[in-house]
């Protein structure tokens, strides 16, 4: 049982993938971005993400 719960996480991980993909190509026709340009926007969102995490909460501090 344990082992269809892990491919089920697995295979949602790839739908994911697989719809973010698809987002950005909508993306990039609906802005007329460039390969470039969407690289760039990515970058940016995933250094949003990571500083994210790295912010505490005010309850961190004490």
């Amino acid at each position: 049982m344990q082992e269809n719960l892990l491919n089920k996480k697995n295979s949602d991980i790839h739908s994911a993938e697989k719809y973010i993909g698809k987002y950005l190509n909508d993306l990039q026709k609906h802005f007329s971005l460039s390969d470039e340009q969407l690289v760039k926007i990515l970058k940016n969102s995933l250094n949003n993400l990571k500083k994210r995490k790295k912010e505490k909460k005010w309850w961190h501090f004490f």
